[in-house]
C-alpha cells in the first residue's frame, strides 16, 4: 500500500528531495505491518520504517490520522500523522506484486525480481483476499532491481553484464498511478 501527495502537473523527479509513505505488508498477513518512508534525493535513497498496529493501519486506510499513544517514541509515525493532518495526505492506490529476492553479504547486495505488478484503488478492500486489481505487467515480465551499499562485487557485476541490460530509474508507484489515470 503506498501513500503519496499528488503533484499538480509535475513529475516526482522535478522535486528533489522527494518523499513518499507506504504501508507495507507481506503475503497479505496482518501479523507484520510497517509504515515506511522513502526519501530520494537524485540517486541517493534513504528509508525509515516503524511497526504499525492493525488498529493504526485501519485508521490510516480510512484517512484518519488517529491519536498518538502516550510515550510513543516512533518519530516516523509522528511525522506521518503530522503530514496527514497538515497536507491532507490520504491513501491513493494499492500496489501489489510478487517478489523473489536474493542477497549477497559482501557489499550488502540485494537482487530482486518483481512480477505480477498490479494496482487497486479500492482502499477499503486492502485486507480482502480477492482484492480487485488491474494488472500493469504482462505474465512473464519482471522488474529486476539491484541494490547495494558500498560497492557491487565483481562476481555480481559479471553475472549482470549481459550486454542486454541498461540502468534505468523505475517506480512501481509512478507506473501504477500513470496506468490508472490513462484508463479513466
Amino acid at each position: 500500500m503506498t501513500y503519496g501527495i499528488p503533484l499538480s502537473g509535475k513529475t516526482w523527479t522535478e522535486y528533489p528531495p522527494r518523499s513518499k509513505y507506504r504501508i507495507r505488508i507481506y503475503n497479505e498477513s496482518k501479523e507484520s505491518i510497517r509504515l515506511e518512508q522513502k526519501i530520494k534525493n537524485h540517486d541517493l535513497t534513504r528509508k525509515r520504517s516503524c511497526p504499525l498496529s492493525l488498529e493504526e493501519c485501519s485508521c490510516f486506510l480510512r484517512g484518519n490520522a488517529g491519536r498518538a499513544a502516550e510515550r510513543d517514541n516512533r518519530e516516523l509515525l509522528a511525522d506521518f500523522r503530522q503530514k496527514m493532518l497538515w497536507n491532507y495526505l490520504r491513501p491513493k492506490i494499492i500496489i501489489a506484486y510478487e517478489r523473489t529476492a536474493f542477497t549477497y553479504k559482501e557489499g550488502n547486495v540485494r537482487v530482486t525480481f518483481d512480477s505480477h505488478l498490479a494496482f487497486s484503488e479500492t482502499i477499503p478492500a486492502f485486507w480482502e483476499k480477492e482484492l480487485p486489481k488491474q494488472p500493469v505487467m504482462a505474465d512473464g515480465e519482471y522488474v529486476m532491481e539491484v541494490k547495494f551499499d558500498e560497492f557491487l562485487p565483481e562476481c555480481i557485476r559479471q553475472i549482470l553484464n549481459t550486454g542486454k541490460m541498461q540502468r534505468e530509474k523505475f517506480s512501481k508507484y509512478t507506473l501504477c498511478r500513470m496506468k490508472n489515470t490513462t484508463e479513466r
